[in-house]
């Protein structure tokens, strides 16, 4: 009986065909880690829009008023990635899941005003915020390349709030307010749809190297304060954009023909076994 040998495993003639196409059915299922880098912000991208509104009851009515603001957001984001990988090629076949598993994500310092002329104002700011990226219930499946950003956590656990009012609303409505968020933490939890795009970089030897953009957007509306007959509320929109690398290794094709012959057994040895049993 003839035999074909790849690189020192020697195979019965007659499993060729069959093992051949197994081959190319099989695809390298891993986890890999990676460390995502936010990229300088632009346009839209890691950009936080804040706007903070507030009322203030009072003997005629309601006075409302606002301002906005934005800041810039710095860090990275780590995750491990659920993949389909093709060793023939070896070409990403599809991303499977995604859990955030940490990083720090920092936010710019935000100094806010909220004007009650000629009654005084509200004075917000945001010194030295960041937060922690996170899946409280992981994996989150990925489809296609798109995933459910509410899936995920994003919690400032660090830096403060700072509220304080001016003239007669600070006199009667607003009390100073300092927020340590390290021990009072706020969700900033993203919404919407996120976005995993990945492409092979570059192959050296038996090994490839990756490029895996993550785009996360940030939806969240938090009331900051209430009472006193003063309500403050701050609403923060923008989008993370990062960019993370990993390198994999590629199996030998005997690996691979390992693989795949265990893939054609194994159903035949089921069968086997169940037809033992009846």
């Amino acid at each position: 009986m003839s035999a074909i040998s790849t690189k020192g495993l020697a195979l019965p003639g007659f499993l060729c065909v069959s093992l051949c196409a197994a081959v190319a059915e099989v695809s390298l299922a891993v986890t890999v880690p990676v460390t995502f880098d936010l990229w300088p912000s632009h346009g839209k991208a890691n950009v936080l829009e804040i706007t903070a509104a507030a009322e203030i009851d009072y003997f005629a009515g309601v006075l409302d008023t606002g301002d906005s603001s934005s800041a810039d957001m710095s860090g990275h984001v780590t995750a491990d990635l659920e993949i389909h990988l093709d060793p023939a090629t070896p070409h990403i076949v599809d991303i499977l899941a995604i859990t955030l598993t940490g990083g720090n994500i920092r936010f710019e310092d935000v100094a806010m005003e909220l004007d009650f002329s000629p009654f005084g104002s509200i004075q917000a700011d945001l010194i030295s915020v960041a937060a922690t990226p996170g899946t409280p219930v992981p994996p989150v499946g990925v489809h296609g390349d798109t995933f459910d950003a509410g899936e995920h956590a994003l919690t400032a656990n660090m830096g403060s709030v700072n509220l304080s009012g001016t003239g007669l609303i600070g006199q009667l409505y607003m009390d100073p307010i300092s927020t340590d968020l390290s021990s009072e933490p706020v969700d900033l939890g993203p919404a919407g749809t996120g976005v995993l795009e990945a492409a092979l970089l570059r192959v050296d030897g038996d090994q490839a190297t990756y490029e895996v953009i993550l785009t996360l957007p940030v939806d969240w509306d938090v009331v900051t304060y209430d009472r006193n007959g003063a309500r403050l509320s701050v609403e923060g929109v923008g989008t993370v954009g990062a960019a993370g690398r990993f390198v994999q290794m590629i199996p030998e094709p005997a690996t691979m023909a390992l693989l795949a012959f265990g893939a054609l057994v194994l159903p035949r040895r089921r069968r086997t076994n169940a037809a033992l049993r009846q």
